[in-house]
């Protein structure tokens, strides 16, 4: 007689997830979110979707809302990597599940690429539009940071000038300006 596998244990169709955007006001965050919400409408689910609109502390104060209302897991998309181990305490005091978008948060699964391999790619791409539309190497070479979002946006940064120096392996540093970004 062949076996029949028994079909996958069903979720509960009251699944709560709350999801903190990293900003609302930023398309590749809204299409995050749409996503985020499509997917979790397939599913039967219930979402809670706040925006933590650039900002740490309002973060704290999305996740501190997400477990007033009992979500029954968090996904966090916080732009500020100082205030992720205090909402990882929260979460974790209250026993919610949680995944963190792009910033690193201690005791949780992270989602995001690789900064060093995206930063370096970044600056070797733009080093080479320089020499394949230009003929020349840029006059200057612009790196807008994040300090911000901690030591992964770092990473990222400082990997552009990395891949640019790939290119152009002499460019001089007094062509390099390394600007706040200030998240924006």
């Amino acid at each position: 007689a062949e076996e029949t596998a028994e079909p996958a244990e069903t979720m509960d169709e009251d699944i709560v997830i709350g999801f903190a955007n990293m900003a609302d006001s930023i398309e590749f965050c809204m299409n995050v979110k749409v996503g985020l919400e499509e997917e979790v409408a397939k599913k039967g689910w219930s979402i809670v979707s706040l925006d933590n609109n650039l900002d740490g502390l309002k973060a704290v104060e999305n996740t501190e809302a997400l477990i007033q209302q009992e979500v029954d897991y968090v996904v966090m998309f916080n732009i500020d990597a100082s205030t992720q181990p205090v909402i990882s305490e929260k979460l974790m005091d209250a026993g919610i599940p949680a995944i963190a978008i792009d910033i690193y948060m201690p005791d949780f699964p992270f989602f995001g690429v690789n900064n060093a391999e995206a930063g370096q790619l970044g600056g070797e791409y733009l080093g080479n539009y320089a020499k394949d539309v230009w003929g020349q190497e840029p006059d200057l070479y612009v790196i807008l940071d994040n300090p911000m979002g901690g030591q992964y946006a770092k990473d990222r940064s400082d990997a552009c000038e990395v891949g640019m120096r790939n290119v152009y392996p002499d460019f001089p540093d007094e062509k390099i300006a390394r600007i706040d970004a200030k998240a924006d």
